[in-house]
C-alpha cells in the first residue's frame, strides 16, 4: 500500500482525503456519490504516480473497497435490483480494481469488511439483482481477492460456483485478455477455479453437467465447461497473434501462454469436472481445443526458441506433461481417446513438426483412427462420418447422428443442419436397438481383427514338437503362413527353372581356342549361388514336413560333361582339383542320388551339427516339375548308408561358401620362345605402355589370348 501519511501532493492529497470522507457520509445523494468516486480516483493518480505499477494498483483497491462499504450500507435491507444509477456507480468501482491480480500483495486495508462480502456474493451469484451479465462477471475480481479460508464454507462455496457457472456460461475472449483498461480475467479464474476444487464444490457443476448430457440437455453447466476450454484455447492463439505482429515480447507471450495451459490443465485433468470433461459432446470440444493450443504454440516454435530457448522448453515441457496426464487417466471414452480417433493424423503432423524444431512432444495422441470401409452405412453418422456410439433420430430431418454431435450442436447451434428447424427436447430421440447393434459390430470386427489377421494369411495351425532332434525348439513361432503350400509350390517351381536355364547353358558349345572361360563360369557360379540363396530362405522359413522317401532328382539333368561347358580341363576352371568344385564326382553334388544331401559331415574331431528337420507336406500339394519325378515336393533326405564320407582334407562346396567372387585362372599362354628370339629382342626394346589414363581390367582380360 502507499503511505498516505506522507503524500507528495497536499492539494491532490486532499482533495483525495475529502473525499473518501464523504463517501461515507449516508446524506450523499447517489448523484454526489458518482462524483466523490471520480474526485477520489483523479485525486490519488496524482499523488503516487512513482511508486509503481502495485502501489497503484492497490491504492485504487483500497478506494474501491471503502466505496463498496459506502453503496452496501445505502442497500440496506432486502437485496434490490441493480439499474441505472446504482449500475454506473458500480462501473465506476470495478474500474478501480481492473488493474489488481491475485499475485500482488495485499494490505491490511485491502482486506474487505464481514457485512460487504455476502453482498457482492449474491451480487456476483444471482442474474435477478444484477441482469447485466458483464457487470456479474467483473464482481469475481473482488472475489478473488478473499483469503483462502473463505472457501471452506460450503454455503460460499456453494454460492461462488453457482455465480461461475451463471457467468462464465457467455464467457468471451475479451474477458480474458490484456489492455490498457484491465489485467487479464484468467488469473483471478484460475485462483478462484483452485479454491473450489481443493474444497470440493466443482463436483456439484460436474454432476449437474454429466446429468444434463445424460438427458441430452445443454444446460448452463454444460455451457460453462464448454466455454472455459474454448476461451483458453482461443487465447492461446490471441496471444501468440499478438506475438508475431510485435505487440508482446518473448517473455510476456511466454508467460501468459503457461498460464493457460496451466488453466487448461487444471480443467481436463486435475479437478473435479474432469469426469464431465468425458462425457459426449464435452470430450470432442475439448479435445478440438487442445489441439488448437497445442498446434498454434509448435507453429511459432522457431521463432520463440532463437528469442528464449529456455523459455520455451519450459513451456513445450508443460504442454508434454499435460498429455502425459491425459495418457495416464485415458479411459475410452476420455478426452484423450477421442483425440486418437479424430484427430490422429493432425496431432502426428504436428510431432513432426516439433521434433523438427528440437523439442520433441513425446506424449502426444497416436492415430488410431476407426476404419469405416466395411461399416454398414446406417452406423455412420450423417454429420462426421465416422462410427456412432449412441446414435440419436432427429425427428425434422430424419437423420441419425451420434450424442456427441447433437450435444455440439445444442452447444453451437441448437437448429438441425439438415433443415435448420430449432432443436428442443422432443425433437430427437435415441435408439437403442441401433446402438445394440453397432455394439455388436464393434465386437465381431474387434474379434476378427484380433483372432485373423487378414491381411497378412495368419492361421493359428499349431505345429507338433520335434523330439526327434536335439535342435532347440523356436517358440517364437506357434503359428504358419496359410498359404505355405502355395508357397512351397512355388519355391519348388522356382528350383526346376533354374535347373532348366543350367541345363540349357551347359549344352552350348564352346570352343575353348576362341573363348574364354570366365562368362561360362560366371553364369554358372551365378546360377548355383542364387539356388542356394533360395534353398537357404526356404530351409529357414519353411515348417512343411516333407516325404523324404519321394524325393528323386535325375542325375542326367544336373550331370555336366567337361565337353560341353567350356571347361576344356578341370584346371582351367580356377579350381587346382576338381574335387574341390563339388562338381567333378556325382557323389559330392547333392544330385547324384535323391538321398544325398547338400551338405557332408564334418572331418571326425569336430562337434556335429544337429541334422535338418525334413516334415511331410500336407495332403493335395499339387505335382511339380522341374524334376525327373513329378512327384517330387520336398527337400533331399540324409544320405543312405555307405555313402563314402568326405576326407579329413573336405572343403566346403561352392554354395556353402560365401559369396565371393572370384576371377577363374587364365589358360596358360604361348609357349616361351627360345633365347634370341626375335619377338624377345623387340620387346624388350618397346617402350612400356602407359596405363594410368587406362581403365582397370581384370587380369585374365588383360593377358593376351593364346
Amino acid at each position: 500500500m502507499a503511505d498516505f501519511n506522507r503524500p507528495t501532493n497536499n492539494d491532490n492529497w486532499l482533495m483525495f482525503k475529502t473525499a473518501s470522507a464523504s463517501l461515507s457520509d449516508p446524506r450523499v445523494c447517489v448523484n454526489h456519490v458518482l462524483h466523490l468516486i471520480k474526485m477520489a480516483s483523479d485525486g490519488l493518480d496524482v499523488v503516487i504516480p512513482e511508486n509503481g505499477v502495485v502501489s497503484v494498483a492497490q491504492s485504487r483497491v483500497f478506494l474501491a473497497v471503502h466505496c463498496v462499504k459506502a453503496v452496501v450500507e445505502r442497500y440496506e435491507g432486502p437485496p434490490a435490483k441493480i439499474t441505472d444509477k446504482w449500475e454506473t456507480i458500480l462501473w465506476a468501482i470495478v474500474r478501480l480494481v481492473r488493474h489488481w491480480q491475485p499475485g500482488f500483495t495485499q494490505g491490511p486495508d485491502v482486506a474487505h469488511p464481514t457485512h460487504v462480502k455476502p453482498w457482492l456474493l449474491h451480487v456476483f451469484s444471482h442474474p435477478e439483482m444484477c441482469p447485466n451479465f458483464h457487470l456479474r462477471l467483473e464482481m469475481i475480481r473482488f472475489i478473488g481477492m478473499w483469503p483462502q479460508e473463505d472457501f471452506r464454507d460450503k454455503r460460499v462455496g456453494q454460492q461462488v460456483a453457482a455465480g461461475l457457472v451463471s457467468t462464465t456460461s457467455r464467457l468471451e475472449l475479451d474477458h480474458l485478455m490484456h489492455n490498457y483498461n484491465q489485467c487479464s480475467l484468467m488469473y483471478i479464474l484460475n485462483k478462484v477455479l483452485e479454491l473450489l476444487n481443493t474444497y470440493g464444490h466443482l463436483h456439484i457443476i460436474a454432476a449437474t453437467a454429466l446429468r444434463q448430457v445424460k438427458n441430452l440437455q445443454v444446460g448452463p453447466e454444460v455451457q460453462c465447461l464448454a466455454r472455459l476450454v474454448e476461451v483458453a484455447s482461443q487465447r492461446v492463439v490471441q496471444l501468440l497473434n499478438w506475438y508475431k505482429g510485435g505487440f508482446l515480447s518473448t517473455t510476456e507471450v511466454l508467460a501468459r501462454c503457461e498460464k493457460t495451459l496451466v488453466f487448461i490443465r487444471l480443467l481436463l485433468t486435475g479437478s473435479g469436472v474432469k469426469a464431465a470433461y468425458e462425457s459426449p459432446g464435452l470430450a470432442q470440444t475439448a479435445a478440438t481445443s487442445l489441439l488448437t493450443a497445442t498446434s498454434s504454440i509448435v507453429s511459432a516454435a522457431f521463432t520463440l526458441q532463437s528469442q528464449d530457448p529456455n523459455g520455451y522448453h519450459w513451456l513445450i515441457g508443460l504442454v508434454d506433461t499435460v498429455f502425459f496426464t491425459m495418457a495416464v487417466q485415458e479411459k475410452p471414452q476420455s478426452v484423450m481417446a477421442v483425440m486418437r480417433r479424430n484427430h490422429g493424423q493432425c496431432f502426428s503432423a504436428i510431432n513432426q513438426q516439433a521434433a523438427d524444431s528440437g523439442y520433441p512432444l513425446y506424449h502426444l495422441p497416436r492415430p488410431c483412427e476407426e476404419q469405416t470401409d466395411n461399416c454398414p452405412e446406417m452406423y455412420i453418422d450423417s454429420v462426421t462420418q465416422q462410427v456412432m456410439e449412441a446414435p440419436v433420430l432427429l425427428k425434422s430431418s430424419k437423420m441419425i447422428v451420434d450424442e456427441s454431435t447433437l450435444v455440439h450442436l445444442l452447444l453451437v447451434s441448437p437448429t438441425d443442419p439438415f433443415t435448420r428447424c430449432p432443436l428442443y427436447p422432443g425433437s430427437y430421440t435415441r435408439l437403442p436397438h441401433l446402438r445394440d447393434e453397432i455394439v455388436a459390430w464393434r465386437n465381431r470386427s474387434s474379434s476378427t481383427s484380433h483372432g485373423h489377421n487378414t491381411a497378412g494369411g495368419v492361421d493359428d495351425i499349431t505345429r507338433p514338437a520335434d523330439t526327434t532332434t536335439s535342435r532347440p525348439t523356436d517358440t517364437t513361432t506357434s503359428s504358419r503362413p496359410a498359404d505355405t503350400n502355395s508357397s512351397f509350390a512355388n519355391t519348388f517351381a522356382s528350383y526346376a527353372d533354374i535347373f532348366s536355364r543350367f541345363a540349357h547353358t551347359s549344352t552350348v558349345l564352346v570352343d575353348t581356342s576362341i573363348r574364354s572361360t570366365d562368362t561360362t563360369f560366371s553364369s554358372f557360379a551365378d546360377t548355383f549361388s542364387s539356388f542356394a540363396d533360395t534353398f537357404s530362405s526356404f530351409a529357414h522359413t519353411s515348417t512343411v514336413s516333407v516325404d523324404t522317401s519321394t524325393v528323386s532328382v535325375d542325375t542326367s539333368t544336373v550331370s555336366v560333361d567337361a565337353s560341353t561347358t567350356g571347361f576344356a580341363d578341370a584346371s582351367t576352371t580356377g579350381f587346382a582339383d576338381a574335387s574341390t568344385t563339388g562338381f567333378a564326382d556325382a557323389s559330392t553334388t547333392g544330385f547324384a542320388d535323391a538321398s544325398t544331401r547338400f551338405a557332408a559331415p564334418p572331418p571326425p574331431g569336430l562337434p556335429t551339427p544337429p541334422p535338418r528337420v525334413c516334415r511331410r507336406p500336407p495332403p493335395g500339394l499339387p505335382a511339380l516339375t522341374g524334376f525327373a519325378d513329378a512327384s517330387t515336393t520336398g527337400l533331399p533326405a540324409p544320405p543312405p548308408p555307405g555313402l563314402p564320407t568326405h576326407c579329413p582334407g573336405y572343403t566346403t562346396p561352392p554354395w556353402a561358401r560365401p559369396r565371393l567372387r572370384q576371377p577363374p585362372t587364365p589358360p596358360p599362354g604361348p609357349p616361351t620362345p627360345p633365347p634370341g628370339h626375335p619377338r624377345l629382342r623387340q620387346a624388350a626394346h618397346a617402350r612400356p605402355a602407359d596405363t594410368s589414363a587406362r581403365p582397370s581390367r581384370p587380369l585374365h582380360q588383360a593377358l593376351p589370348r593364346p
